[in-house]
């Protein structure tokens, strides 16, 4: 049957088996050509049956790898996709038709870090592999996977994965955003997250110069150790800076048993990127509260700013420790956005210690710069200081 025929008929049948067969004999009997592309793209883009999306998504992938409109086409897809396989069968196919390709890395990190499905997060992983090894966000969302997937399959492989693509200037950041887990206490609660930890440090470990791994270990990544003046630390960077800001509760919690302010302090995180709200987050962060076992408002949810003033003097005055607000926004979250105004003048009426850490200082709230080459350490100073004025 002639080429434009074979169009035609994929164009006007509307059974899927047909089709199949059809996209089948155009990637084959003439890879490359622009109209049957077209063609395949339209049908792909329509249909609203999900087998023949990514049939013909492979399809494209194998006749004409690099395509730039096939490309678009699944990224499109993926983004738009609401069932789980589909999303993971397109990952797999972009991951292998386009090694590099910018906007498909950019698609694949917002599934990865946005998905609540255990298979789609390793599929999208396995594919950044082959499109980018040593991607930073990639990386960043990798960690963050590692440090709060309550799958162990999903953690180990993830895990597997992170040590292929990471390339040895990163192992120091790494490091550093890990090393915390290696302690008693993540290994009597959570030995599988310890476990994996120490895989990955490890393979670090392995590949870097002692000097270099002894101070990313003891977080001195700007200076080096005195024992070893003749090194160069390995610097604070965007990509140490995201590592850090997107684990802080879990780095900061670790930093709190080590100087052992865990006994009197009691940290409150709050992910302002996940605010839609963004001029009154109240139910927001009290819904954050309770995620961190903070107890529930007895006479309901609040629904306002000064709803929520008055629960969190609640807690202030019944609470064992000193406990301590900080509003930090995840960098690696598609929904990073700044802080409203109107949020920030509310919040200058609430009384107790809060922090912000944020480019937009707004007195007299204490405020830390997300770009602080030393962040973590300023924070727990302005800890200890709280601690002993308390």
């Amino acid at each position: 049957m002639p080429l434009a025929s074979l169009i035609k008929l994929l164009s006007t049948t509307n059974a899927e088996d047909i089709r199949w067969k059809i996209a089948e004999i155009l990637g084959k009997s003439d890879p490359g050509n622009p109209e049957a592309i077209a063609a395949l793209i339209e049908i792909m883009s329509t249909t609203n049956d999900e087998d023949t999306r990514w049939k013909i998504a492979e399809i494209l992938g194998k006749s004409d790898p690099g395509n730039p409109e096939a490309i678009a086409a699944l990224i499109g897809i993926l983004s738009a996709a609401n069932d789980a396989s589909t999303r993971w069968r397109v990952a797999e196919i972009l991951g292998k038709i386009d090694p590099g390709n910018p906007e498909a890395i950019a698609a694949l990190v917002r599934i990865m870090s946005t998905t609540n499905d255990e298979d789609t997060r390793l599929i999208v992983a396995e594919s950044l592999d082959k499109l980018d090894p040593g991607n930073p966000e990639a990386i960043a969302d990798l960690i963050k996977i590692i440090s709060t997937t309550n799958g162990e399959d999903t953690r180990g492989i993830v895990a597997d994965i992170l040590n292929k693509i990471v390339e040895n200037d990163q192992m120091p950041s790494v490091v550093s955003a890990l090393q915390h887990f290696l302690c008693d206490k993540t290994r009597e609660t959570n030995f599988d997250l310890y476990e994996n930890s120490f895989k990955i440090i490890w393979n670090c470990a392995q590949n870097l110069p002692y000097p270099t791994f002894y101070q990313a270990w003891h977080h001195q990544l700007t200076t080096p150790h005195p024992e070893v003046p003749e090194t160069t630390g390995v610097g604070s960077t965007p990509f140490t800076q995201s590592l850090n800001l997107a684990d802080l509760p879990n780095i900061l919690e670790a930093r709190l048993v080590e100087t052992q302010l865990i006994d009197s302090l009691q940290l409150i995180c709050i992910d302002t990127s996940k605010f839609i709200d963004t001029h009154n987050p109240a139910l927001e962060i009290y819904e954050q509260f309770l995620d961190q076992n903070c107890p529930q408002r007895p006479n309901g949810e609040p629904e306002t700013l000064p709803q929520l003033k008055s629960y969190w003097n609640q807690l202030r005055r019944h609470s064992d420790k000193h406990p301590i607000l900080i509003f930090y926004q995840d960098p690696t979250s598609p929904a990073a956005q700044g802080l409203s105004p109107t949020f920030l003048d509310a919040l200058t009426r609430f009384d107790g210690t809060i922090c912000l850490v944020t480019d937009s200082p707004h007195p007299p709230l204490q405020t830390f710069s997300p770009h602080d080459s030393d962040l973590l350490q300023s924070v727990v100073n302005w800890l200890k200081r709280v601690d002993l004025e308390s």
